[in-house]
């Protein structure tokens, strides 16, 4: 089994030999100008912070097919020999992908096909199984590449599908943001992946094997330069709690009958057996299904009748739900975790049913179409003004609506009527009766018979809203210069001094009392609105 080989590997991996941290570039040297990876990142960038780290940089001479596989040939052979501790793969486009694979191209790829393209370029999995043989401590970094123009059949250009292997960690992103990445994060002691990831920038991803124990550099360093008993298992505890197998945890109690970690192993043995379904989960997540990927199988789901209760990429109860049921229907196992394979069914059938909703949409539109060519034979052909309202009646939208509406526009003409479009614009402005309506109205028809009282009333609106943001103003006021009793007296014997009839003089303000302030506020030209504004209470106090 996979993670048989992998923790076997790790075995050795953690082995105090004489293994060395290696790194395998494919950068910029060589590389044709017009397929260097925007923003311009170059290999020295890469090599200098690993360099520095202690890794052992192996860069092909140019960016030919041939001297790119003499590279990773080169490193198979370090890790056949167990030369290799940590392994960094750094990978700068371009690429070319189909929708199961992707490339890393050589420079003379233009043109490529899916028949040529291995012989120029290495496939993005070929380096996935190169770093599986260092699992738990391998990282491939892959960053955006020129797009590349002239690709042939099959192909597209631009990073797509690959496989991820167990133990690997994968980081994707803009060329400057791996640079930063490899500098201040990536080769820190104590530095897990769960947390790079977690500080990761935007446009940058994490996937594969992302732990919260494991990081590429270990532990932190504490100084002590020999390798001790405790710190390599710890080191292969760490890496098979992270793959989280059965396998792993029976493979450390082999090695560590009495290690300090073997009762969680042992836990971890019983949880596996008894978790249900715990095969198709791992399975599942295997798969590394991107958060796209997972919205277009809830959306084929729904297509298909049954229901994820949201298309948002994340897998909640309604999702799994929704799985279950299709997997009953088809007649699978109920694990409610998909399966590649089922992944590819599940697509192949919304597919289908795509195909037939989309004929069932064809056939409804030609037979309501047909329907609504045969009512206007019936009705609108003959020309008639009654016919044509009654077309347009049933079929407002329809194929011969235009014909029919300006065949009644040209009756409302002899009648000397507005045209019937300018017409219904003309009611629904009335209907609605706001500023924003009749200045549309208009807008629209310059030369209306209604222009002149759709102006009147746009000046009628505008006042009252002017009027009504004045009473609201006065009326604030009011409560500032006349709320008390006292001064509401004051103002009640003023308008009574002057010959405006305010009621009782007692402080309270009746109706009575907001009659005499309009006739006040009318005859001394301020704005009539019933209440008290600094204005009128200056006017009735003689300033």
């Amino acid at each position: 089994m996979r993670v048989l080989k992998i923790l076997a590997a790790l075995i050795v991996f953690i082995q105090p030999a004489n293994a060395e941290n290696i790194a395998l570039i494919y950068g910029d040297t060589g590389q044709n100008p017009e397929m260097i990876n925007p923003p311009r990142a170059t290999f020295l960038n890469f090599a200098s912070p690993l360099s520095i780290a202690g890794f052992r940089v192996i860069e092909p001479y140019d960016r030919s097919a041939e001297n790119m596989r003499k590279a990773a040939q080169e490193v198979v052979q370090l890790l056949a020999g167990g030369q290799v501790d940590r392994l960094v793969i750094v990978v700068l486009g371009p690429y070319a992908s189909n929708n199961r694979e992707t490339w890393v191209l050589a420079n003379d790829a233009a043109g490529a096909s899916s028949f040529s393209v291995r012989e120029k370029g290495i496939a993005i999995n070929a380096l996935s199984d190169l770093a599986a043989q260092a699992a738990g401590r391998a990282v491939i970094m892959l960053a955006q590449g020129a797009e590349v123009a002239g690709l042939g059949l099959g192909l597209q250009s631009g990073l797509g599908e690959f496989s991820r292997a167990e133990g690997v960690t994968y980081i994707t992103g803009a060329a400057d943001q791996l640079v930063e990445i490899t500098r201040s994060g990536l080769l820190e002691p104590g530095m897990s992946f769960a947390e790079l990831a977690q500080a990761a920038p935007a446009g940058v991803d994490y996937s594969g094997f992302v732990s919260n124990d494991a990081g590429l550099m270990g532990a932190a360093d504490t100084g002590n330069v020999a390798v001790d008993t405790g710190s390599v298992e710890q080191g292969f505890w760490q890496a098979v709690k992270a793959i989280d197998s059965d396998k792993g945890y029976e493979i450390y109690l082999e090695r560590y009958p009495n290690g300090p970690h073997r009762a969680e192993a042992e836990t971890g043995l019983e949880q596996i057996a008894s978790e249900p379904g715990r095969a198709a989960r791992i399975a599942e997540q295997n798969l590394n299904l991107s958060r796209n990927k997972r919205r277009q199988i809830q959306g084929d789901l729904a297509l298909l009748g049954f229901d994820p209760q949201g298309i948002d990429g994340l897998f909640g109860r309604g999702s799994r739900g929704a799985i279950k049921a299709w997997q009953l229907d088809r007649g699978y196992g109920d694990t409610g975790f998909l399966t590649g394979n089922q992944v590819q069914q599940l697509r192949g059938q919304a597919i289908d049913r795509k195909a037939q909703l989309d004929e069932q949409e064809r056939l409804a539109r030609e037979e309501a179409e047909r329907q609504d060519e045969n009512y206007w034979w019936q009705t609108g052909s003959s020309g008639n003004e009654e016919d044509l309202l009654k077309y347009l009646e049933k079929y407002p939208d329809g194929i011969y609506a235009a014909q029919a509406n300006e065949m009644l526009d040209n009756y409302a003409l002899e009648r000397g009527e507005a045209p019937r479009a300018e017409q219904q614009a003309w009611d629904e402005a009335i209907e609605n009766d706001t500023i924003d309506g009749y200045q549309s109205f208009v807008a629209a028809y310059p030369d209306s018979r209604y222009k002149e009282d759709a102006t009147t009333r746009i000046s009628e609106l505008q006042q009252a809203q002017e009027h009504a943001r004045l009473v609201a103003e006065a009326k604030a006021q009011e409560q500032r210069v006349a709320g008390a009793r006292f001064s509401r007296k004051i103002v009640e014997q003023k308008l009574e001094n002057r010959g405006f009839n305010p009621g009782k003089v007692d402080g309270k303000f009746t109706p009575t009392t907001r009659q005499a302030l309009r006739q006040f506020q009318n005859n001394r030209g301020l704005p009539v609105t019933g209440y008290v504004s600094r204005a009128t209470m200056a006017k009735l106090m003689g300033l």
